[in-house]
Order: C-alpha cells, then structure tokens, then sequence
C-alpha cells in the first residue's frame, strides 16, 4: 500500500512537472508572437515613412524635370526662331522667304507645347506664354513695317522691297500651325492656336471695349497686348488678304513666280486693254485646282476677319490693279469630270465673294 501511493506520488510530480514546463513554453511562445508583432508594427511604421520620403523625392523630382523641360522648351524655341528669322532675312526670293517664315511661326513657344505637356507648364498654363509670343511677334514685324505703311494700309502685294517681301511671307504663313501642338492622348483636350487664330480673337473684343461692353481690365493679357497694337495687327491681316490674292493669280494664270506678277498684269493692261481673260481651270488637273480653291476660302476668310470682327463694316482695301485684273476673269460652265466641276464651280463662288461683284458669265464651255 505504501509503495503504490509512492508510486502516484512520483507520478503526480511528474505530471505537475510537463505541466510547468508546457505552461512556460506557452508564455514563452505568446510573449515571442508578441514581440513579433510588434516588430512587424514597427517595419510597417518605417515602410510608411520610407513610403512618404518616395513619394516626396518623386514630387521634388517631378517638380526638378518640369522646370528643367520649361527651359529647355523655352530656349530651344528661342534659337529655333533666331535661326528661321536670320533665314528669312538672308533669302533673295518670296517663295524661300515664305518656307522660313513658316518655320519661325512654327518655333513661337505656344506653337510646341504639345498636348501631352499640359502638366508641366508655368503657374498661369499657357496664357503666359501666349502673351510673350504675340508681343515678340508685332515687335519683330515692326522692324519691316514703317508707321506710315500701317497708317495708309496701301499694301501692293508685288513690291520688291526687301522689307515688303520679309512682311508678305510672314502674313502668307499666319495661319500655320506646329503638329507639336497635336495630342496624342484623345482623352486629353487642348486647343490648338496659329499667331493668325491669336490675332482675330484679340481683335474681336475692339468693339465691345470701345462700347463699354468689355471692361479692358478684365481681359487676358495677351487680348491687351493684340489691342495696344491694333492698327499693326490689323495691317498683318490687310497684307495677308492681298497676298493671297497674289498667290491665287499667281497659282491661275501658271506664272508661279512672284516676281513675274507685275509684269503678267501690266501686260494685260497694255496688250487688250482691260478685256476678260480666260482663267483655262479645265486645263488644271484637280490637285491644282483645289489648291486655288485653299487660296480662296483663306483670302475670303481673312477679308471677313478685317470686315466682320476687326473693323465690323469696313470693307478690306484691295489692292486696284490686282482686283481688276481678277474681275476682268472669264466665268464657264464646264463639261467635266463632276469633282474637278464642283471645285471650279467654287473656286468661283469664292472669288467673287472676293471682290464683292459678278465675274463676266461667258456661258458653256465644250
């Protein structure tokens, strides 16, 4: 008897013994699992803060990369239009002046910021930059155009002058615009402007401001600037209607030279004595003739940005001799293909729209 309650003595020793040490163990593990978490609280903490110094970083380098682009944009446009300008000036012809004119309105700022830019522009987007490129624009054409040419607005679009000839190849590209301007990103809007777009829309506040319908404060400032210099802007548009007049002539009667207009005209003056001349558009293949067609809808669109928008009722001063040698043009009724019948039919609408007056009806053509 006294050796069996021994033995469960023994044995409840033992037991109470694993149970110690599977309580210890216990603790031991809760108190490990308990440091764990902890420590996985503490790694998160530093991952969040590591997190917020990323992010600060990709902002400051976000911020670093936009004004390092601004100015490269800025200067690259800057020497882009140096180098199209000196161009324009060395160039001995109007057509080789035209091509350099194109590029130095293509290189204004506002010409290359591109669609997918519009993050990175200065605090006031584009209006800033809009209005630096249309005052450099009307102080660079001060440089050709003398108070008393924009005083008179006498333009005759065949001068030989260098100035004059610098003046018609920038009014001729006024309306060009930089494919960088283009979005790639369809979900992204962003207005697309040429110098020419900028001008007419600035003029077209003239009239509410002189009226007190506008306040003049209130305007963007660019609008201000186009409005300072109204009479040379609007020179820039009455150079542009003549010219496109020439080029139209020039692109009907085949001369393709500028510098042979003059005497195409004075030779008609002289040889038939102002009688109608047939213009032969059946002759022209339909890429040529849509050309002209382009060359009257821009003279037309540009007559009534003068007359309807910048000077509202005042008719655009055309220069005489061109205008009459255009009104002494023959109208047809061709038998022709109906593409190339639709364009000449148009062509004609607009030039007479041009002019304001019937050209001289010859009835059908075989």
């Amino acid at each position: 008897m006294r050796k069996i309650s021994s033995l469960f003595a023994t044995a409840l020793l033992a037991m109470l013994f694993i149970a110690g040490a599977i309580g210890c163990g216990v603790l031991d593990d809760m108190k490990s699992m308990k440091d764990t978490t902890e420590g996985m609280a503490q790694t998160t903490g530093d991952l969040n803060k590591t997190t917020d110094r990323m992010s600060e970083s990709t902002n400051r380098l976000k911020k670093t990369t936009c004004a390092t682009y601004l100015d490269l944009r800025q200067v690259n446009a800057f020497f882009a239009r140096r180098n199209a300008l000196t161009d324009l000036l060395d160039a001995n012809d109007l057509n080789t002046k035209v091509s350099a004119a194109a590029k130095y309105l293509e290189s204004y700022e506002f010409q290359v910021v591109k669609g997918n830019d519009l993050s990175c522009l200065p605090r006031d987007g584009t209006e800033g930059i809009i209005t630096n490129s249309v005052a450099e624009f009307l102080l660079e054409f001060s440089q050709f155009a003398k108070a008393q040419d924009i005083r008179d607005i006498d333009v005759d679009p065949v001068l030989r002058e260098a100035r004059f000839q610098n003046m018609f190849a920038l009014a001729l590209t006024l309306h060009v615009k930089n494919m960088n301007q283009y979005n790639d990103d369809i979900d992204v809007i962003h207005q697309t402007f040429s110098m020419m777009d900028l001008l007419v829309d600035a003029l077209s506040f003239s009239n509410a401001v002189d009226k007190e319908q506008v306040a003049y404060d209130t305007l963007p400032d660019w609008v201000k600037e186009v409005l300072q210099n109204e009479k040379k802007a609007i020179y820039v548009l009455q150079l542009r209607t003549n010219i496109l007049i020439a080029a139209l002539i020039n692109e009907i009667s085949g001369v393709n030279d500028f510098a042979l207009l003059d005497k195409l005209i004075f030779d008609w003056w002289r040889n038939s004595g102002n009688r109608t001349w047939d213009p032969k558009f059946e002759m022209k293949k339909l890429p040529a003739l849509k050309k002209i067609e382009m060359l009257t809808e821009a003279a037309i669109e540009t007559k009534k940005a003068i007359q309807d928008i910048a000077i509202p009722g005042t008719t655009p001063k055309l220069d005489n001799r061109m205008r009459r040698y255009l009104n002494h043009m023959e109208k047809y009724h061709y038998k022709i293909s109906d593409d190339k019948k639709k364009t000449i039919n148009n062509i004609i609408k607009n030039v007479e729209m041009l002019l304001g007056e019937r050209l001289p009806d010859k009835g059908g053509k075989p």
